[in-house]
């Protein structure tokens, strides 16, 4: 959750990926396993029986609404959806739920459909995109599963992606890193200490993103390196493009 990212899987493998934005530290967006149940297009905004809507008023479908042209629930006041506030995307701006651009929602939906409820036709669909005040609620017959998961390392090919501790939850170590690159099969002895806690002092404000190989002892020091003592880096390391 904290690299604002939703990634798509399937038969175990990432087919596609969604730039998204999550709740707030006051609004935190719950972690664990979930099922979307259903898929409501073009909704109506009704607001939830929380303080911080006490104010909002019902709002019907159209560039305003802030559930934008789809939402998919996981949770009685849960929901992927759209949203008008693109802007927001990449952020902790939510009350909770997942903000998505309006097309990768409806993309999203679309995939969620052909597997959850494959005798709905394509054609359907289309007339909904295409009439956005036509609100349709469709349950999925068979639900998907949807899980949250708070990861602050990820490995990604051959980069490290290191994200904020939006949640304040800790876990952003050295030793979470040797960890993460040991188990992914890589030899953790050669990386620079120096190095990596240089990049951890990065990641406590920003996403931050560096080639694995760029975190390693140089190969023309490396022999002289006695035991686990290693050399001091030259240089910190660069931000991926």
């Amino acid at each position: 959750m904290p690299a604002y990212r939703l990634d798509v899987l399937e038969d175990g493998a990432r087919t596609r990926d969604y730039r998204v934005a999550v709740g707030t530290p006051d609004h935190p967006t719950p972690l664990g396993d979930f099922r979307v149940g259903s898929v409501v297009w073009n909704p109506w905004w009704v607001p939830p029986p929380f303080e911080w809507a006490k104010d909002e008023r019902v709002t019907p479908p159209g560039p305003s609404n802030p559930t934008g042209r789809v939402k998919i629930m996981f949770g009685q006041y849960l929901f992927m959806h759209g949203t008008p506030a693109e802007s927001t995307l990449g952020q902790a701006a939510s009350h909770g739920c997942v903000r998505m651009a309006n097309a990768d929602a409806i993309e999203l939906a679309r995939l969620l459909q052909e597997t959850g409820s494959p005798g709905i036709s394509s054609q359907e669909i289309d007339s909904l995109v295409a009439n956005p005040k036509a609100t349709r609620a469709y349950a999925l017959e068979r639900p998907i599963p949807l899980s949250i998961e708070y990861r602050l390392a990820e490995l990604r090919g051959e980069r490290l992606e290191l994200h904020p501790d939006v949640y304040r939850k800790g876990g952003l170590t050295a030793e979470a890193i040797v960890s993460l690159i040991e188990e992914s099969g890589g030899n953790p002895r050669m990386l620079d200490p120096r190095l990596l806690d240089a990049l951890l002092a990065r990641a406590t404000g920003e996403h931050v993103t560096v080639r694995v190989k760029d975190l390693l002892v140089s190969p023309s020091r490396r022999d002289t390196l006695p035991g686990q003592q290693r050399p001091l880096p030259s240089e910190p390391p660069s931000r991926a493009p």
